[in-house]
């Protein structure tokens, strides 16, 4: 299958909110997780993940990964990095449920992608905001900025990565 054929979902996992994209299904928006307690939100987040995967054919996933060697410390606490590798873990599987290819990506991995080979990774919220506009999408919320980022990673890498060697 080539990458034109491929239907790419980009993810940024959040607290709050996480923001998805995939241009190839004209797909852009975010989502809060419902409930109050941390097992209520995990299945309504897995409900919604799926739901999406299975509606539009997705093929491939690309989520931001975050764990203690990578997380910017100022922004996130040890409860935030625990409850995101959680919401990752269960983006993984559901992926496998559905035998959809999914792919952790490192923040400063897709941030290196979307500013090209000057970046050192660590751009922040207003300057991603800025090229993703500048590239012309129209996301309403940080989240979707984000999780167009990584859908272009995911664009541009899905190929050249072996998805066997994870």
């Amino acid at each position: 299958m080539e990458n034109n054929q491929k239907k790419i979902l980009g993810l940024d996992l959040g607290i709050k909110s996480t923001g998805y994209y995939c241009k190839d299904a004209d797909l852009l928006g975010h989502f809060a997780s419902k409930g109050n307690v941390l097992g209520a939100k995990a299945n309504d987040f897995a409900t919604h993940i799926e739901s999406i995967i299975t509606e539009y054919q997705i093929t491939d996933v690309f989520f931001e990964w975050i764990d203690e060697n990578n997380a910017p410390k100022k922004n996130h606490s040890e409860h935030a990095t625990y409850v995101l590798n959680g919401l990752g873990l269960l983006v993984e599987a559901v992926c496998a449920r559905l035998n959809v290819r999914c792919y952790p990506v490192k923040p400063r991995e897709w941030k290196k992608c979307l500013f090209g080979w000057y970046s050192k990774g660590y751009e922040r919220k207003p300057l991603i905001w800025g090229r993703i506009l500048d590239m012309g999408y129209k996301p309403k919320t940080q989240d979707e900025a984000d999780a167009i980022g990584i859908w272009y990673y995911g664009k541009n890498n899905v190929e050249r990565l072996n998805y066997a060697k994870r």
